[in-house]
C-alpha cells in the first residue's frame, strides 16, 4: 500500500455502505491549455456557481465539490462528462456534503462521543458485512483488526465513523416481522421463483479428453484411448456419470460432475450442440469429436419452474425489507435535517 494514500471508512445504513476509500488523491498533473477551436472545455466546472448549497451553519462550495470528485477520479483528473451530467452530479454530491456537515453539527451539539472500543467494534462490524473487501484483505494477507486500526488512526476516518454511529442510533434498529416477510413472499412469488427453461434451452453434462490441432499424433491417440476407456466405464454404470466425470474429465466442469448448466443455440461449438440435440433427456452419447477434443455427453432434463419455500428465502427477504426500511428512515432523517437548516441548492434537482 502506497505511503501517500490513506483510507477513509464511511458507513451508512441502507444505501450507504462502510467502505475503504482513498482520501488523498495522486498529485494532479499540470493543466495543459486546450488548443483554440478544439471545442474542449479546460475546466468543466466553470459554469457551476461558486456556492452549490447553503443554509444555517452549512456551506458547500464548488471547490469542495471539485476536491471530492478529484479524490475519486483516476489520475487526479476530472472525468469528461456532458454538462448535464456535471449538473446532476453537482446536485447529488452537494446534497451529500451538506448532510455530512449537518450530521457533524448534530454530533457536536449533542456531545455524542462513543468510546474508542465502541467505534472500533462498529467499524469492524460494518466491514464484516462486505465479503469482497474481506476477500481483498485475505489476498493481501491483512487481517481485519489491523485494517480497522489502520483506518481509525486517521482523525478524519474516526470522525466519519462517529458520524455514522450517530446516524445509526438516530435511525434505530429495524425489525422485520415474520408476517411482513411472508406477505412479501406471497406477493412476489413470481419474482422469487426460477422460471422453467424455454424450448430452445438445452442442458448437458460432459466428460472431456483434451485434444487440439497443435497436438502430436501420439497425443491425439492417447486422448482417444483415454476417452474410449472412460466410455466403457460409463456404459458399465451410467448412473455413475457425474462421479466418473469428476475423476477423469479435463474440463473445469469436472468439479460439478461435468455439469455445464443451461445454454442456448450457438453457445457451444456446432459438433457439441448437434450431439446434444440428437439426445433425449437422460441419454448418453458415444464419443463426440470437437475442436476441444473428445467428449462423452449426457443430455440433462430441462429445468421446470422452481418455487422456493418461504424458509429457503426468508433470510434474503428480511435483508431486502430491512434495507428498504433503513433507506426510508435515512431519507426522512436527512430531509428533516435539510429543512431544519433551511438548506438551498444552487443547482436544480434532477427530474426523477
Amino acid at each position: 500500500m502506497c505511503k501517500n494514500k490513506i483510507f477513509l471508512a464511511a458507513c451508512c445504513l441502507g444505501s450507504m455502505l462502510l467502505t475503504a476509500a482513498e482520501t488523498i488523491p495522486a498529485a494532479a498533473p499540470e493543466a495543459t491549455p486546450a488548443p483554440e477551436g478544439s471545442g474542449v472545455v479546460a475546466d468543466p466546472l466553470t459554469k457551476l456557481p461558486d456556492v452549490l448549497a447553503s443554509g444555517r451553519d452549512v456551506s458547500v462550495t464548488k471547490e469542495m465539490f471539485r476536491d471530492t470528485v478529484l479524490k475519486q477520479a483516476p489520475g487526479g483528473k476530472l472525468p469528461e462528462l456532458p454538462e448535464a451530467q456535471w449538473t446532476m452530479l453537482a446536485y447529488y454530491q452537494s446534497r451529500m456534503l451538506a448532510v455530512i456537515q449537518l450530521i457533524d453539527n448534530k454530533v457536536k451539539a449533542e456531545n455524542y462521543a462513543p468510546s474508542d472500543e465502541k467505534i472500533t467494534a462498529f467499524v469492524k462490524d460494518q466491514l464484516q458485512k462486505q465479503p469482497m473487501l474481506l476477500q481483498a484483505l485475505a489476498a493481501q494477507q491483512k487481517d481485519l483488526d489491523s485494517f480497522v486500526a489502520e483506518i481509525l488512526r486517521l482523525p478524519e476516518s474516526k470522525r466519519s465513523a462517529v458520524q455514522q454511529m450517530f446516524l445509526a442510533d438516530k435511525i434505530g434498529n429495524v425489525e422485520i416481522s415474520e408476517e411482513a416477510a411472508k406477505k412479501f413472499y406471497e406477493e412476489n412469488l413470481d419474482r422469487i421463483s426460477i422460471p422453467a427453461d424455454d424450448e430452445k434451452t438445452m442442458r448437458a453434462s460432459h466428460i472431456l479428453a483434451t485434444s487440439n490441432d497443435t497436438d502430436t499424433d501420439a497425443a491425439h491417440k492417447a486422448a482417444k484411448e483415454k476417452i474410449d476407456g472412460i466410455l466403457a466405464r460409463v456404459k458399465a454404470d451410467p448412473s455413475a456419470f457425474a462421479q466418473i466425470a469428476s475423476e477423469t474429465s479435463d474440463c473445469p466442469s469436472a468439479k460439478q460432475g461435468g455439469d455445464l448448466g443451461a445454454f442456448g443455440p450457438g453457445q457451444m461449438v456446432p459438433e457439441f450442440e448437434d450431439a446434444v440435440k440428437a439426445l433425449k433427456p437422460g441419454e448418453i452419447s458415444g464419443v463426440v469429436k470437437s475442436a476441444f477434443g473428445y467428449h462423452i455427453i449426457r443430455r440433462n432434463p430441462p429445468q421446470e419452474k422452481q418455487v422456493p419455500s418461504f424458509e429457503e428465502v426468508k433470510e434474503r427477504i428480511v435483508l431486502v425489507l430491512t434495507s428498504q426500511e433503513e433507506g426510508k428512515r435515512f431519507e426522512k432523517f436527512t430531509e428533516d435535517l435539510l429543512k431544519e437548516a433551511d438548506v438551498h441548492f444552487a443547482v436544480p434537482e434532477p427530474a426523477k
